[in-house]
């Protein structure tokens, strides 16, 4: 794969909001958490 070390971290990110926050969200709430995740927010 190209990108294999980005691509990690980035499913690292989602995986870990996903764990953290459960199922059953709409997509604007996965997307907000991941985009504060990222950013170092938490």
């Amino acid at each position: 794969m190209l990108h294999k070390e980005l691509t990690d971290e980035i499913l690292h990110y989602f995986y870990r909001v996903h764990y953290k926050l459960g199922f059953g969200f709409l997509e604007k709430v996965y997307k907000n958490a991941s985009s504060t995740q990222t950013t170092g927010n938490n």
